[in-house]
């Protein structure tokens, strides 16, 4: 099972809802509200108020969401087989929601979305070969809450000092 470094909640909080159903609903004539409204609270939270079909179409917009950030949630921990006992850090959250929005949004390559997408690759890579390496602080447990990430890297193979013409 993959960790949660993100939840539909906290992508609820970065997202705007009515563009979360909007790209959710497959049926454009179920009201995004009952789909905003299930995406924020549940989909027990739209049993009062919506009819059965807006209710079956809320449920399924939430679980396509839920997929997409379980899917981001997944490829971030692809790059994580160095640290089997780490839960999550808020930059890996981070990388994940830009995973997760970039699979339920798509973007052409202009976009700051595509652009976002490519950077969490890129980072989570490095991650993976060791150029970025998550060393926990020794003083907080692993798998904390609060644990906090150090970013470190090897020292770099050329430079203005070390490059010379053969």
């Amino acid at each position: 099972m993959a960790r949660a470094h993100a939840t539909v909640a906290g992508l609820a909080e970065r997202v705007r809802l009515g563009e979360l159903a909007e790209a959710a609903s497959a049926d454009p004539a179920v009201d995004a509200g009952v789909i905003a409204t299930a995406i924020a609270g549940g989909a027990d939270d739209v049993s009062d108020f919506a009819d059965e079909a807006e209710r079956a179409a809320a449920a399924r917009a939430l679980e396509w969401i839920e997929r997409r950030v379980g899917d981001a949630n997944t490829e971030v921990d692809s790059y994580l087989t160095r640290y089997p006992e780490l839960t999550s850090t808020e930059d890996l959250a981070v990388y994940a929601y830009d995973l997760a929005i970039y699979r339920i949004f798509g973007g052409n390559r202009d976009s700051e979305r595509y652009q976002r997408y490519q950077a969490a690759l890129a980072y989570l890579r490095r991650v993976a070969t060791g150029d970025i390496d998550l060393q926990l602080d020794a003083a907080e447990a692993p798998g904390s809450a609060g644990s906090r990430v150090r970013h470190t890297a090897a020292d770099a193979a050329f430079g203005r000092g070390n490059l010379r013409y053969a």
